[in-house]
């Protein structure tokens, strides 16, 4: 493992964790408004 390679792995974690739920709650707020509707 060479330094920072862990670091830069967490980072990308968290960047896809962070995408997957903003995407989550965009596709939440679309169903509820056609619910609504």
């Amino acid at each position: 493992l060479k330094p920072g390679t862990l670091d830069k792995d967490d980072y990308l974690t968290y960047r896809v964790r962070h995408y997957l739920l903003s995407t989550l709650a965009v596709e939440d707020i679309i169903a509820g408004e056609k619910l609504l509707d």
